[in-house]
């Protein structure tokens, strides 16, 4: 493991199936569904790439929403699964925001579902886009170039343990 490579991971979408989204009511916690293959792939990559000090989840997030996210992670035991550390869970308030806490604790490698949060990661040489909506593509399309598309766990493991 090299101890200056460091993860940073969104939340919702990339780890927590944005699938819910589209739902028309409510959905119970223990119903949310995790993203294929997330928690082996992740705890892959603390395993054989990352030192768990050195992986962190950065999500946008406030309010209930936030909450919810915590209840999850612990009802499906998150960070037993992966070798994350609880206390490498932070949460802002706007997009933007992930930039600077990417830059605090000086992530090289970022994976989010959101073109538009990646195009702030100015300092963050290795991004990753996961299943991007169309529309965030056309929205954002000039930063587009600056990262690398990927739609599965598979491949961003194909792209990070090189």
């Amino acid at each position: 493991m090299d101890a200056q490579h460091r993860l940073g991971l969104d939340i919702n979408g990339v780890i927590i199936s944005r699938d819910i989204r589209l739902a028309k009511k409510p959905v119970p916690i223990h119903l949310i569904p995790a993203v294929d293959f997330v928690f082996e792939s992740i705890h892959q990559l603390v395993q054989k790439k990352f030192n768990p000090n050195d992986v962190y989840l950065i999500s946008k997030s406030s309010g209930t929403k936030r909450s919810q996210t915590i209840q999850w992670l612990h009802q499906k035991r998150f960070y037993d699964r992966t070798g994350i550390l609880r206390d490498h869970v932070y949460f802002c308030e706007t997009r933007q925001d992930k930039a600077q806490l990417c830059e605090r604790h000086r992530i090289t490698h970022f994976v989010d579902d959101r073109l538009e949060v990646l195009s702030y990661l100015k300092n963050v040489p290795h991004l990753y886009l996961f299943q991007p909506s169309k529309e965030e593509i056309e929205r954002f399309q000039p930063a587009l170039s600056l990262v690398h598309r990927v739609d599965s766990w598979k491949q961003i493991l194909d792209h990070i343990l090189v």
